[in-house]
């Protein structure tokens, strides 16, 4: 059974127990207790088998059966409890599904990395965390992680590009001299340009919130750059 069918099931049962009296004596509640402890007692404890305390309010409902006056407020504080764990179960799987279900394209392709690896083990580090904050669709951590990823990658390419301060002026100098080709020259524009990664994502103050399209847009231009500054 759907986790939603359970939790509708549950509140409708909640719904139903508080309409009564001090005790689950009304002919119809009780019948409609039984049926849900008999019918999801044992799939409930497989769904809780990590999870004590919503193991034990399962437990609870299951062994109060056997008493002849089913105590109200007990069964609503147990039933409740189980409502929430099982709610917070269903956002977790579509999280998870939404998770899976997404594209496997890569911000940086793994073969990439492993060969960026032997050389700058920073750039393969931030690269896998991009990688992983892409797939869980937080779009501003890709910004910041492709940013650093950024700078460090022109900062590696030469000497006089390292000893500016901030991205800004190392881009601006990237672009004014022959130190890189006109292709990745473009690339570089790109990135600056058409994205908002070299924005100022970072600091307390920041407006900025990058969507999946200013990742995706800086992509390609970022490879590209990559694979010129380590010759790959």
């Amino acid at each position: 059974m759907e986790l939603i069918k359970f939790i509708d099931n549950t509140e409708d049962l909640i719904n139903l127990i508080s309409k009564g009296g001090v005790t689950i004596s009304e002919k119809n509640a009780k019948e409609k207790v039984e049926k849900w402890t008999t019918t999801n007692y044992s799939v409930l404890l497989n769904i809780f088998k990590q999870d004590s305390k919503a193991t034990k309010s399962v437990k609870y409902l299951a062994n109060s059966m056997s008493n002849q006056r089913l105590l109200k407020k007990k069964w609503l504080k147990n039933l409740r409890i189980i409502v929430k764990k099982l709610k917070t179960q269903q956002i977790a799987r579509r999280k998870f599904k939404q998770i899976t279900k997404y594209p496997k394209q890569l911000l940086l392709s793994n073969s990439l990395l492993n060969k960026v690896k032997n050389l700058d083990k920073k750039i393969f580090v931030l690269g896998s965390e991009a990688n992983c904050n892409w797939q869980a669709r937080c779009w501003n951590a890709c910004g910041i992680l492709m940013r650093i990823i950024l700078e460090r990658t022109l900062d590696r390419k030469h000497p006089d590009i390292k000893a500016k301060d901030g991205l800004r002026d190392k881009i601006n100098y990237s672009l004014s001299g022959a130190i890189f080709g006109k292709s990745v020259k473009e690339s570089i524009k790109k990135l600056d340009n058409t994205t908002k990664i070299t924005g100022d994502i970072v600091a307390h103050d920041s407006n900025i919130l990058l969507s999946k399209n200013d990742v995706e847009l800086a992509i390609v231009p970022l490879n590209i750059l990559i694979k010129d500054v380590f010759n790959l």
